[in-house]
Parts: C-alpha cells; sequence; structure tokens
C-alpha cells in the first residue's frame, strides 16, 4: 500500500527444481479489484500450478472451472477461502487442452506458472479490471528467432471475431489473418505457420472482449531452453 501511484517488480531466480531458470513480474493492481480471474491456457504439455488469493476481509466462496476450445465445461473443483489466504487449485487433473475460470463472491486475485524443463512461464490472472482483456490487443515483438504461439480467449457474450494484423519493425503490413468464430468462454489458436515467422509486432482487433496470450520458445542457437509469456496490452 502506498500513499503515491507506485509500480513494484519482482524477479524469482529458482534455486531448486528448476535451476537456471527466472521469472519475473510487476505487481497486481488491486485499486478495483475483480472477482473473476482468466487464464487461457492450462496444457498437458505443461506441468501447470495455480494459486488464488482471497483478498477481501471476508470468507470467499471459489469456483474454478476449465473450459475446452469450445467453451464447454471439463472440469471444476470449489473452496472457502479465509481473508488473504491463498489456494491451489489442483489443475494438473485436467490434463488436456483447456482454459480456467475463477470465479468469487469476493475480490481475488491469481497467478499461474507453467513448467517444461528450465522453461518456467508465469501469468497473472486476467480480466476486464485490469485491463487484460479488451477488443484491441497488441503484442510490441514477435520474433523470428524461435517458434510464436497465440491463444485467444473469447470471454464476451457472443461469437468473437479476431482479426490480425502483423507488421515489420518499419510498421509495413507483412500478414493478415482472420479467426473463424469463437464461442463465447472458447479459444483459438496462431502460431507462426499462420502468421509468418517474422520479426515485428502484432495487432489483434477482437468483435468481442478477448484474452491474448503469447509464448515465444527460443530456437536452440538464440536461447537455448528459454521461453517467455505474456497477455497482450490492451489498447481500448
Amino acid at each position: 500500500m502506498s500513499t503515491q501511484p507506485i509500480c513494484g517488480e519482482r524477479h524469482l531466480h529458482y534455486q531448486v527444481g528448476h535451476e537456471g531458470s527466472a521469472v519475473g513480474q510487476l505487481g497486481q493492481v488491486i485499486d478495483q479489484p475483480s472477482r473473476r480471474q482468466y487464464f487461457p491456457e492450462i496444457s498437458d504439455a505443461w506441468n501447470d500450478w495455480v494459486q488464488i488469493v482471497n483478498i477481501s476481509n471476508e470468507p470467499a466462496k471459489v469456483t474454478v472451472v476449465a473450459r475446452n476450445q469450445t467453451g464447454g465445461t471439463i472440469w471444476s473443483q470449489e473452496a472457502t477461502l479465509q481473508p488473504y489466504q491463498a489456494w491451489n487449485p489442483d489443475v494438473e487433473q485436467i490434463k488436456q487442452q483447456s482454459s480456467v475460470t475463477v470465479m468469487s463472491d469476493q475480490p481475488i486475485i491469481a497467478e499461474r506458472h507453467d513448467h517444461s524443463g528450465t522453461q518456467v512461464l508465469n501469468f497473472p490472472g486476467a480480466s476486464r479490471r485490469n485491463r487484460t482483456a479488451g477488443r484491441r490487443l497488441f503484442f510490441p515483438e514477435v520474433y523470428a528467432g524461435g517458434l510464436d504461439w497465440f491463444r485467444f480467449m473469447n470471454i464476451g457474450d457472443a461469437l468473437c471475431n479476431v482479426n490480425i494484423v502483423v507488421r515489420d519493425g518499419s510498421g509495413k503490413v507483412s500478414k493478415q489473418i482472420s479467426s473463424p468464430p469463437i464461442p463465447v468462454m472458447g479459444w483459438w489458436i496462431a502460431t507462426d505457420t499462420e502468421l509468418g515467422n517474422i520479426t515485428g509486432t502484432l495487432e489483434a482487433l477482437c468483435t468481442q472482449p478477448t484474452i491474448g496470450e503469447r509464448h515465444q520458445h527460443y530456437d536452440e542457437k538464440v536461447h537455448k531452453g528459454v521461453a517467455i509469456g505474456m497477455f497482450g496490452q490492451v489498447l481500448d
């Protein structure tokens, strides 16, 4: 808590289990806390870990729901959390491609780590209030020195179409593609196969509030065993 606007940055350097790996993140702003958080991806390709914290002064009833690509529910878990209690739902039970939505009757924050060897990605729970969901998403970098992978999750109330514009470093449009209609709470994946594997930027224009998640898996000749992850920056 601060008497003036601040930002906080964290570095985590693993010593056991993932020696040689590190992750970084900014503190999550809870001036206007959310009661719903989203993770566009939980996957059998990763060892997934999710933590949810009740940041209210009252007990919170929390439900975690996993959904498949078309938005259908495939798994759920519930817990009651005391004020500022942390909970780790067993998302490793899911073991298939899915998204996860966390719903609560009190304000919450959430965080996901996904591990695979030396590759460790971390994401805050996304929400409209923390401006990680919107209709215009921008990724300041795509990079030809590895595999770029994107998942776009529709959290609106109708079918969503995503139009992607890939530009090179000079701003020239290199590629434009469009998604099929994405169901409510469903998702769509785009990779270098569709995007053209260039170095530049990516913009996504969406007809419904959407979360965009990017993974960059570096080529062995660039940064062997290293990956980074991020959400698209909302430009609404």
